[in-house]
């Protein structure tokens, strides 16, 4: 019998490809797990009946959309594995991952809708993070910054799209608001922000920290209290790292050590605690979808 046929040479195979893939999984690396379990790849996984391998291919790949904010297509695996499941309890699974994605499908339409986006790149930040790929967890974290900064404006009546077609008319409202709330004083004072023009990351936070040390009446201000000493301490912090890397305005090196230095000192907390910690600051029942995505893997690998 040729060595390649051998049932034992492919326990063996199979067994070496399944640790492979459970350690991947483990380490959040949907891209290195998806080349495991494609089967379109040269060397199928024969460890696994053809029904469960295809639903498996299928979560990876949902999941591995998932992480690229490809949300749509994220959707359609995720229903095509739930028709294909049979086990009751994963079927469930599968339903509460596709109900917690509904969210993310469309554009956000106001403040509130995007909250939802955030909680999810908080994740996503976490996963790149997890997996290594420490210069895209900047860029997320970088991206968390401005994006918190506009949620917490946005819920107080600020406009914030600077696109083409909108940048004169959100300008000359964003700034009417701040006049309105009597902010100008102390913006006029600031040397690096430009009152009636540009409406960029530090003009946001700067007319956030005047918002909240104001305090004008009818606000309900609790979330931006809550969250500012986050977004002028740590997120700030690793915004700066960001902008001296090849993704902002040099070429520093990325080192993990200080990163997790940094966040430590300031917040007690590991990275991956620092990031679920304030994903559950902005939704209290938050949890992870890429490890619940490893989760349902896991189970129906048996392990």
């Amino acid at each position: 019998m040729p060595v390649e046929k051998s049932p034992i040479s492919l326990n063996i195979f199979a067994e070496a490809v399944r640790g492979k893939l459970l350690d991947r999984l483990e380490r959040l690396d949907l891209a290195g797990a998806a080349a495991l379990v494609d089967p379109k790849a040269a060397w199928p996984i024969h460890w696994l009946p053809a029904d469960k391998a295809e639903v498996v291919w299928r979560l990876v790949a949902a999941g591995l959309e998932r992480s690229r904010f490809n949300f749509e297509s994220a959707n359609r695996l995720l229903e095509q594995a739930t028709v294909e499941v049979t086990d009751g309890a994963i079927k469930e699974e599968l339903r509460k991952l596709r109900r917690d994605l509904q969210p993310l499908l469309g554009r956000p339409d106001s403040a509130a809708g995007t909250l939802p986006f955030l909680v999810e790149l908080i994740f996503n930040a976490r996963a790149c993070w997890v997996v290594g790929r420490e210069v895209d967890f900047l860029g997320r974290v970088y991206r968390l910054h401005e994006g918190l900064i506009r949620f917490l404006l946005e819920s107080q009546g600020f406009p914030t799209d600077d696109s083409p077609g909108r940048r004169e008319q959100t300008r000359r409202e964003f700034w009417e608001r701040v006049e309105g709330l009597g902010l100008l004083e102390d913006l006029q004072t600031d040397p690096t922000i430009q009152v009636g023009g540009c409406i960029n990351r530090p003009t946001m936070l700067a007319v956030l920290q005047s918002l909240v040390k104001k305090a004008p009446p009818g606000l309900n201000l609790g979330p931006a209290e809550r969250l500012l000493p986050r977004l002028t301490g740590v997120l700030a912090e690793l915004s700066g790292v960001r902008n001296r890397t090849i993704l902002g305005h040099g070429f520093e090196p990325v080192k993990r050590d200080e990163i997790e230095r940094l966040v430590r000192d300031r917040t007690g907390l590991e990275v991956e605690d620092w990031l679920k910690d304030l994903a559950r600051e902005l939704n209290p029942d938050a949890s992870d979808p890429f490890e619940a995505t490893v989760a349902v893997i896991r189970r129906l690998l048996g392990s």
